[in-house]
């Protein structure tokens, strides 16, 4: 989109949204993080939606043009830019005739350019927010790196209103001393003694996650899930207790509604394969701290163990350091290693090889397609394989929907199922 006109059209998003925010009457809460956004969202939005009247951020739309169309109830993937005065109208209409009311609206924030924080930030006013951790990942389109993604998503939290709150997770209070000793009312969540809610005797098994939850009053409660893989989940629970505790639930409604949460397709999630395999579908996206999230989950079971990594893009600087570090770990829990994309080629492999792994155990892909096909006539019968990759071009799901058993409940079950998503999946290698 040419710059007047990317200008021109956020300027009315802008406008919009911030118009329609108003209009409903919601109490922000707003979540950001390189990790665990979306699947926070659904948590907090699971279990405030029977005790409150809530709206929640669809899917991903998070970010520059699609937080605001969401908030304006309009679509979004990639707009032609000869649509654009149609939507506008769209937008406008939904404005005037809305009569849409809330009592929190929780919205998902990703920055994935420059300033990009500081635009959404003009459209809404956090009541509550959270940040769930800051890693070096979509950094490819900040002129300071690193540096400025982060202190675009440490903007949240100083523009968090003031009789409001911030929680977040007791690390990256510590690692981030210096910005965030000067925030108002902020509340900490973790393992440390020093938290404001504590976790204690955290397990993750194959029987899922499970974890002793201790409010600031000091009120225990035991939560649980059987359904969820993930030792990070754990913390992503106990900012969900924090968040709802904080707004006034009682401890016997968050225990109960989190044992039957369910995360959101391509997040860690399990799905019968064929020949008796078990997939760990982390199809959705990757980073190194996701994928190593992904490894320990693998690690879990007894059987053989596949891991199929596509590419972790957007990583800037940090590409080749960061498949490295991936590197140095999956040596220690795979049998079997499936690769897919340039950048695992480029980095991740020779790194693998030099420490090692032996050679007829390693196998590159150009395609996803590809290494779906190849796992189908690989796999003997039994084994875990664990699927992880980034968004873009690299279409994890194919190899998911290549393994799986019930392919007829492919659109449940998998991520990025929808007409956008086929389209590009068709003209993709």
């Amino acid at each position: 989109m040419k710059k007047f006109l990317k200008t021109f059209v956020s300027f009315l998003l802008k406008e919009l949204a911030k118009q329609k925010i108003k209009k409903t009457g919601a109490k922000v809460i707003a979540i950001t993080g390189t990790v665990g956004k979306t699947s926070l969202k659904e948590s907090v939005a699971f279990v405030l939606e029977n005790e409150f009247k809530i709206k929640k951020t669809r899917k991903n739309l998070n970010g520059f043009f699609g937080l605001p169309l969401d908030i304006l109830n309009q679509p979004y993937s990639s707009v032609p830019a000869k649509k654009w005065s149609i939507i506008l109208i769209k937008c406008l209409l939904d404005l005037l005739k809305s009569k849409e009311k809330y009592d929190y609206y929780i919205l998902e924030m990703g920055v994935a350019e420059s300033k990009e924080m500081d635009y959404l930030l003009s459209i809404v006013k956090p009541f509550m927010s959270t940040i769930t951790n800051i890693y070096p990942a979509h950094i490819e389109n900040f002129p300071g790196g690193y540096e400025e993604y982060k202190e675009q998503k440490l903007l949240l939290a100083q523009k968090t209103l003031v009789e409001g709150c911030v929680i977040l997770p007791y690390q990256l209070k510590i690692v981030e001393k210096n910005v965030v000793e000067s925030l108002n009312n902020l509340v900490t969540y973790g393992e440390n003694v020093e938290s404001d809610y504590k976790i204690v005797t955290p397990e993750a098994t194959l029987n899922g996650i499970s974890f002793v939850f201790v409010t600031r009053q000091g009120e225990k409660i035991k939560i649980k899930n059987e359904a969820i893989l993930g030792y990070e989940y754990i913390g992503s629970f106990a900012c969900t207790g924090a968040i709802c505790d904080i707004l006034g639930l009682k401890a016997a409604v968050i225990s109960n509604r989190l044992e039957k949460f369910k995360l959101p397709a391509g997040r860690l999630n399990l799905i019968k394969g064929i020949k008796d395999t078990i997939i760990i579908d982390g199809s959705y996206n990757s980073s190194r701290y996701s994928t190593l999230s992904g490894l320990k989950a693998l690690e879990l079971f007894g059987q053989t163990k596949i891991a199929c990594l596509g590419d972790m893009r957007e990583l800037g600087e940090f590409t080749k350091m960061e498949h490295e570090k991936v590197a140095e770990e999956v040596v220690k829990v795979v049998d079997i290693l499936i690769l897919v994309g340039p950048l695992m080629k480029q980095y991740l492999l020779p790194k693998v090889l030099e420490s090692g792994f032996l050679q007829d155990k390693v196998y590159h892909f150009l395609s996803s397609e590809k290494a779906g096909k190849f796992l189908v006539d690989m796999v003997k019968g039994g084994e875990a394989i664990l699927v992880k990759g980034s968004q873009n071009t690299i279409l994890m799901e194919r190899v998911v929907y290549a393994l799986m058993q019930d392919k007829k409940n492919a659109k449940n079950l998998l991520c990025r199922q929808s007409e956008y998503w086929d389209k590009v999946r068709s003209v993709t290698p």
